[in-house]
């Protein structure tokens, strides 16, 4: 049994720099496996 991939969430690990707009965390790509797991 694979390890629970509860710890695959956008967290703001994005650098605070001086930006006019604030720029959002990339979101990757759910891997197939989490979604398995997830149903």
């Amino acid at each position: 049994v694979p390890v629970p991939v509860e710890r695959v969430v956008c967290q703001p690990v994005c650098v605070p720099v001086p930006q006019p707009v604030p720029q959002p965390c990339p979101i990757p790509p759910i891997p197939p496996l989490y979604i398995n797991e997830t149903l």
